[in-house]
């Protein structure tokens, strides 16, 4: 996957970008946006227990 597409971009043969479709249906996009929310908590998690036994 290029960033082009990650961003939802275009690029046409003429070198300018529209507004695409990454190709993703709304389910996908809604499990990426939760896989990333769990990551999120998880590395939140992993901090706070870092700092609670004195890490800083």
């Amino acid at each position: 996957m290029h960033l082009t597409q990650v961003l939802g971009l275009e690029i046409t043969k003429d070198g300018n970008a529209k507004a695409g479709t990454v190709g993703l249906d709304k389910a996908e996009i809604a499990d990426l946006i939760q896989q990333r929310q769990t990551a999120r908590q998880q590395r939140n998690f992993e901090r706070q227990m870092i700092f609670s036994i004195g890490w800083q």
